[in-house]
């Protein structure tokens, strides 16, 4: 394979993943009032022990500043969705929690992102594509380390 196939492949790949995000947010949006970003925090947080992560543990997971996560934390306290908190074991250490609304409105989003997954992806790719871009894309994110790249 060549260079110019490569390049197609990794633009093919850029803009497949944006427009899937793309119509996921805006369905996500009209269904159930949240961004895909903020559907992504609330799922980690209701995947994660206790349904708590640092600041930072978020903001890796979604790959984002820090300055980003803040102003995605902010709207979701503001919505009654997480809270804030302190850990007790270091207090210099910021906490995000999900609260009972915040579980309810991850069921909401969770519903919408399965549907937009059935149409997208289910309906066009067998389960054997699907498996195998689930290896391809699982084998991709485990050799990127993205601290290396931004720095």
């Amino acid at each position: 394979m060549d260079d110019g196939e490569r390049d197609l492949v990794w633009v093919d790949l850029q803009t497949a993943a944006t427009t899937l995000d793309v119509e996921l947010s805006a369905r996500l949006q009209e269904h159930a009032g949240m961004s895909s970003a903020e559907f992504q925090l609330l799922w980690y947080l209701a995947n994660a022990v206790d349904r708590r992560l640092t600041m930072s543990e978020a903001a890796a997971r979604l790959t984002m500043s820090p300055s980003g996560m803040t102003r995605l934390a902010d709207r979701l306290v503001r919505r009654g969705w997480v809270t804030r908190e302190t850990d007790a074991a270091n207090r210099r250490v910021a906490l995000l929690a999900l609260t009972a609304a915040g579980t309810a409105a991850t069921r909401a989003g969770f519903h919408v992102a399965r549907d937009t997954r059935r149409e997208l992806l289910d309906a066009h790719l067998s389960d054997d594509e699907i498996r195998a871009l689930g290896q391809i894309v699982g084998k991709l994110l485990g050799r990127i380390d993205l601290a290396d790249i931004s720095s």
